[in-house]
């Protein structure tokens, strides 16, 4: 039995209606992605969401977020912009239930489907010294205590400066370890002959 009691906050279930974004003109006619309450990038450099071929595009050209309000927009500094009915946007909020976009010689559909995705959510805003109160950031928490409950190995990725750390302390503070140590270790400033 732990000898610390954790805390639990409240859970609850947010539904997103599903979009499906397609190339109806281009390069990549008829690919396709199905999104639903996240972000996702589009652009030809292979980190993004959705990767184009098209040599009108921007690497990260830019990014596609449906929300309950419409479909926000945003040009992540592209060269050749993104534009909707002749108009280019930079940062914009569609309300319109169907969207067709032109991203350099692409353009892509932005139409929602009659599927809804649901995800938990954490109804406090905050989880140990993160703070936050985005839909993301309720998710993040949920994912993070259900991961506290558990004793497995978790893997924790990300740039300098994201909050890699406060996210284990914050599983930790959680857990049913949280009245022992909680040492930080930096790989990156061992050097290899002395990591062996």
């Amino acid at each position: 039995m732990p000898d610390v009691t954790q805390i639990r906050g409240p859970i609850r279930t947010a539904r997103y209606r599903q979009v499906r974004v397609t190339v109806i003109q281009g390069p990549d006619r008829g690919r396709s992605i199905d999104v639903a309450g996240r972000e996702i990038r589009i652009g030809t450099e292979v980190e993004n969401d959705f990767v184009l071929n098209d040599e009108a595009v921007s690497r990260v050209h830019c990014a596609l977020e449906p929300t309950a309000h419409g479909l926000r927009v945003r040009d992540e500094g592209s060269t050749n912009g993104v534009w909707f009915a002749g108009t280019r946007i930079f940062d914009a909020l569609i309300a319109s239930p169907s969207v067709v976009l032109k991203l350099g010689d692409t353009e892509l559909s932005v139409v929602p489907l009659d599927v809804t995705v649901e995800r938990q959510q954490l109804e406090l805003d905050r989880f140990g010294a993160m703070v936050g109160r985005s839909q993301r950031m309720r998710e993040l928490f949920a994912d993070l205590q259900r991961m506290a409950g558990v004793d497995v190995s978790v893997l924790i990725e990300g740039e300098t400066g994201t909050g890699k750390e406060l996210v284990a302390d914050a599983i930790h503070e959680h857990s049913a370890r949280a009245g022992k140590p909680f040492v930080v270790f930096d790989c990156g400033a061992v050097a290899p002959n002395l990591g062996e």
